[in-house]
């Protein structure tokens, strides 16, 4: 799990910039559009970890 650690860490990383950049922007749908996205694709990677461990 360390490396799924090491994924949010950065993902947290690039959307604190990406905010910061269009924070004057109206943008709150995109961003909970892309929220949406990336909890699937960590969801995705979860659970494609865990299936590899069996």
């Amino acid at each position: 799990m360390h490396r799924l650690e090491e994924r949010i860490q950065k993902l947290k990383e690039v959307q604190r910039g990406w905010v910061n950049n269009f924070r004057m922007a109206s943008i709150l749908v995109k961003l909970q559009d892309l929220d949406g996205w990336l909890r699937n694709r960590l969801r995705y990677c979860i659970w494609h970890h865990w299936s590899r461990m069996k």
